[in-house]
């Protein structure tokens, strides 16, 4: 007995080992079969859930991101609102995503999440510009077609347990594509640098169809530098280095494989290097998590020497040898300066830098009219902060979801009343958000009319019976009250 109890002891440190390892990044390797065994978790680090598969499944390469797995070129992407709330569970039972039949699943998982969350699940590269549908507990909840890249995204707000099955539609073609908004570079032009001085840039983009992007630097001297960035990536950073003095303007274009959008020019100034220059070089990090911050600029005064922070969250700028203020802003962060900061010649200052995250309190609110079974509601949610509220999620609490600021929806209430609880989560631009729930009753009045009428026609009846009865038998006592008084 004891031998057995080790023996499941050991099976299962071993599984859990393996789903340690499983998460840390990539599973290697092209050409070697990665076998994945039930009981394996997955936990992508900011997608806030577990995944895992009820059977045995092998790829040739198992990837782990921040929000989704990607098996054998296939991503399952996740996301959950409010972020707070326990991981959801998922259990995968059916993994065929490249499914070519039409009605046939392609794949169909178990899963779990608390109350009041919203999820968003998500896959790229299925079948480009086909027609996918969602069942949830059998039922047809939405049908949607992909995206260029084969990138399509169902979100539900009505959890508990529910099992989902994602199938292959007949429709084919697709809506027509959007283009991606055009990229801007961070910072303020100009900047200035020397010949054979490496300056690093920041861009930013995104794309409505969520599709992925290929960027392309153009540095004004003759060269390019071109990046790739998958699905829901919309920041990139590059480094470049000019050998010949002069003005050169740099561009940033990003296209989806159908629209190309480019940036406005950014001028940089090559000079001649002066005799004595030193190195201002350091790091930018989150305050609170000490992540390193990419795309965080670094601007030094006198002079429009500056430059972004790469992937690492690290900037290195040459300058002439003097006395600096040292500026550092990031997006939806709280900006630094710091004066006073010397560099002395052929010589690196280190000075890095840790950014409050702008903070703010964002309560979500809402108002509703009835009108019948269509409900008008109104958003009343309002931030203490700095930022804007700009962007909603609605799940009116029958599967459905809407992203508009005060939507309108109709209900399909099917008996004679139906109670809904609506949850609005309001997020402002630095993700800062809001949650609040409403139940709201609504009466299926053509239906109780319907059931009713014959009731109150029946009722009807019977009152003027009574009444026909009640007057004959006063006229009756009349009658012989009249005929007693006779002499």
């Amino acid at each position: 007995m004891r031998s057995r109890v080790r023996s499941a002891v050991a099976r299962a440190g071993a599984l859990t080992i393996l789903g340690v390892l499983l998460t840390s990044a990539l599973i290697p390797s092209a050409g070697s079969a990665v076998t994945i065994q039930p009981g394996v978790i997955f936990q992508p680090s900011q997608s806030w859930a577990n995944l895992s598969f009820s059977s045995t499944q092998t790829f040739n390469s198992v990837v782990v991101d921040a929000s989704g797995v990607t098996f054998d070129t296939v991503r399952f992407g996740l996301r959950k609102y409010p972020q707070a709330l326990p991981r959801v569970e998922i259990l995968i039972g059916t993994w065929v995503p490249l499914q070519t039949t039409a009605n046939a699943t392609s794949v169909r998982f178990m899963a779990t999440a608390p109350s009041g969350s919203i999820v968003e699940f998500n896959f790229t590269y299925l079948l480009a510009n086909r027609e996918y549908f969602l069942q949830v507990d059998g039922v047809e909840q939405a049908r949607k077609f992909t995206t260029a890249s084969g990138h399509i995204s169902f979100p539900w707000a009505a959890w508990s347990t529910h099992d989902f099955n994602v199938l292959l539609g007949p429709g084919s073609g697709g809506p027509p594509n959007t283009c991606p908004n055009q990229p801007t570079i961070s910072g303020t032009p100009p900047i200035t640098t020397f010949p054979g001085s490496g300056v690093t840039f920041g861009g930013l983009s995104s794309d409505p169809d969520a599709d992925p992007l290929t960027w392309t630097w153009t540095w004004d001297d003759g060269t390019t530098t071109d990046q790739s960035t998958p699905p829901g990536i919309g920041q990139v950073t590059a480094s470049h280095a000019w050998s010949v003095a002069g003005s050169y303007n740099v561009s940033l274009s990003v296209t989806d494989a159908i629209c190309v959008v480019v940036s406005e020019p950014f001028e940089v100034d090559v000079i001649p290097r002066p005799a004595q220059v030193g190195f201002l070089a350091g790091a930018v990090r989150d305050a609170t998590s000490l992540a390193s911050l990419e795309g965080a600029t670094i601007a030094l005064s006198p002079g429009t020497f500056g430059q972004t922070t790469d992937f690492q969250g690290t900037y290195n700028v040459t300058v002439p040898v003097g006395t600096y203020t040292v500026t550092v802003g990031a997006t939806f962060y709280v900006g630094a300066s710091r004066s006073g900061v010397v560099v002395g010649q052929n010589r690196a200052t280190i000075e890095d830098f840790n950014l409050i995250r702008l903070s703010a309190n964002v309560t979500a609110a809402f108002d509703f009219t009835v009108d019948g079974s269509t409900v008008h509601f109104t958003d009343r949610s309002r931030t203490d902060g700095t930022l804007p509220i700009t962007s909603h999620l609605w799940a009116f609490g029958d599967g459905t979801l809407s992203m508009a600021a005060s939507p309108t929806h109709a209900y399909a209430v099917s008996g004679f009343t139906a109670t809904y609880t609506v949850t609005l989560m309001a997020c402002d631009a630095a993700n800062h958000c809001g949650a609040l729930s409403k139940d709201i009753t609504l009466i299926n009045w053509p239906l109780v009319v319907v059931a009713v009428g014959p009731l109150v026609g029946l009722v009807l009846i019977a009152v003027a019976l009574v009444v026909w009865r009640r007057r004959r038998h006063e006229d009756e006592e009349g009658a012989t009250d009249d005929f007693q008084e006779k002499p």
